[in-house]
This record gives structure tokens, sequence and C-alpha cells, in this order.
């Protein structure tokens, strides 16, 4: 069974092409979940590094 959705991002975002995924612990305990892309050597994409903190309902 699939999990509880944390994000949606659609395209008005420019958010594609993600290829690395890291959850960790950050020093002060928090969850932390870091994606990264790349550009395919193409001018249409662009290199990103996003990084994000899970917080519990």
């Amino acid at each position: 069974a699939d999990g509880p959705v944390l994000m949606e991002a659609d395209m008005g975002y420019q958010i594609d092409n993600m290829e690395g995924l890291d959850v960790w612990t950050r020093d002060d305990g928090a969850l932390m979940v870091s994606l990264v892309s790349d550009d395919n050597h193409s001018m249409l994409q662009r290199n990103l590094y996003l990084e994000f903190v899970l917080h519990e309902d």
C-alpha cells in the first residue's frame, strides 16, 4: 500500500527529472529529505538541489 502524500508539485514549480533522494537526520534531530537533479546537458533543464524538513503531525 502507498503511504501518505508528502508533497505535490506541478510544472508550475519547474521541478522535473529528479535523480537522487536522501533521507537523513540533522544534528538537531530534524528529519530531512534531499532531492537532486541534473540538466542532462539540456538548455531546457537545470540542476536542482532541494531540501525539505519533515514535520510529524
